[in-house]
């Protein structure tokens, strides 16, 4: 994975907040698909919903400075991401794409699922 890469939201993924975290899922319907991850971790679901604009290497380290995190913690928010890449859930940001709205905006279930599948359109269209 490249950390110095913008990433977004794979089309078809989305994430919910949970009482425990969160849930990021797959819901095209496509075929079954064994890609539901469950966040634990509050914090790491505040990272997930304002990924995107920004080379994953400037995000984490602003993180990292901002809350202080130690070395072992910042390793953890580095296996997060490479965990989800790995996974398909985050693919890499095409210039196209742009700023063009935030992970925040395209998360939260049943909310924001007409601007997931919009943008899922306009992101096939630059294709």
């Amino acid at each position: 994975m490249d950390f110095s890469k913008a990433y977004r939201f794979s089309p078809g993924f989305a994430f919910r907040r949970e009482s425990f975290g969160g849930i990021l899922y797959h819901y095209e319907g496509v075929r079954p698909d064994p890609r539901v991850t469950f966040v634990d971790n509050p914090f790491l679901v505040d990272l997930l919903e304002r990924v995107g604009n920004e080379p994953l290497e400037h995000f984490i380290s602003g993180v990292a400075r901002h809350f202080d995190l130690t070395p072992s913690e910042e390793a953890v928010v580095r296996a997060f991401f490479a965990t989800l890449v790995e996974r398909g859930a985050l693919v890499e940001r095409s210039p196209a794409c742009g700023a063009a709205g935030s992970s925040r905006e395209r998360s939260g279930g049943a909310a924001g699922s007409s601007r997931e599948r919009s943008e899922r359109e306009r992101d096939g269209e630059a294709r």
